[in-house]
């Protein structure tokens, strides 16, 4: 159990590696004192997404783990240590994916309220229509 958290510990970055990603709180990347977002529809955001990239990871392993046994003709044993071996790296990308999403869409930042209105969007293009940009 260990070795799944430390698998999926998040790299933290500090202000001198990447100043544009570094918050003002220091440099850490991940605040443990703030709320998640937990409603509905950010819960089936993270199903979702993490269904359609699961289902292109889950797709080209299988895809190379078929073409690669093809191609050197290998017998049943051979071929299902070469399918154990791509599934747990692909078990271990589907995992990351799903904390990876539920991490970015029940972030309090990625739930606020829009800035802009529609008045403003109308008011955008009138300016550009006027300009002739």
């Amino acid at each position: 159990m260990r070795f799944l958290r430390f698998l999926l510990q998040f790299p933290k970055t500090d202000s001198s590696t990447s100043p544009a990603a570094a918050p003002s709180d220091g440099g850490k990347f991940l605040k443990q004192d703030r709320q998640r977002v937990l409603t509905c529809s950010s819960l089936l955001s993270v199903v979702w997404a993490t269904v359609l990239i699961d289902t292109l990871i889950l797709t080209m392993v299988s895809v190379t783990v078929w073409a690669t046994g093809s191609y050197l003709h290998l017998s049943i044993i051979p071929f299902a240590l070469l399918a154990l071996s791509s599934a747990i790296a692909t078990v271990w990308a589907c995992v990351t994916v799903a904390v990876l999403a539920y991490d970015a869409e029940t972030a309090p930042e990625n739930n606020a309220p829009a800035a802009a209105s529609w008045k403003q969007s109308l008011s955008v293009d009138a300016d550009l229509e006027t300009t002739g940009a």
